[in-house]
């Protein structure tokens, strides 16, 4: 048996929630294996520890003290002003136009009717600047 795979079974070897066969072939690994009888000694005298640790209480005043910090928390992520979507619709913005512009400008070509076009803005003007205007 791999020792890697046998450190994962010691728990469920102290609890009892092995099958027959496969206790027996852990049993028959810790024999053969320092290791690992090692890791289960280790476990056992965890275990008897914490089964001789006498339970404490938690004062009356720990869970209304952090009830009533859980809902300061609430309120205060209900009602304050979330950045977070801000930034979120800030991107969308951007992308949108950036799209949008992007889309105008791969679709407009220079040719013959926006020389033209051009060409009346300008001459528009040199008129408009001889008359005075």
């Amino acid at each position: 048996m791999n020792c890697k795979n046998n450190y994962k079974k010691v728990n469920r070897y102290l609890a009892n929630e092995m099958d027959r066969e496969e206790r027996l072939s852990y049993e028959t690994h810790l024999q053969a294996c320092p290791l690992c009888r090692a890791e289960v000694k280790k476990a056992e005298l965890l275990d008897s520890i914490m089964q001789s640790t006498p339970d404490v209480e938690a004062p009356d005043y720990l869970s209304v003290r952090i009830m009533a910090e859980a809902r300061a928390m609430d309120e205060k992520t209900r009602r304050g002003f979330n950045l977070k979507f801000i930034t979120y619709g800030a991107a969308v913005a951007l992308s949108l136009y950036l799209g949008i512009f992007t889309a105008f400008w791969s679709t407009a070509s220079i040719g013959a009717t926006d020389v033209s076009a051009l060409d009346t803005v300008e001459n528009t003007f040199l008129y408009s600047s001889m008359l005075g205007d």
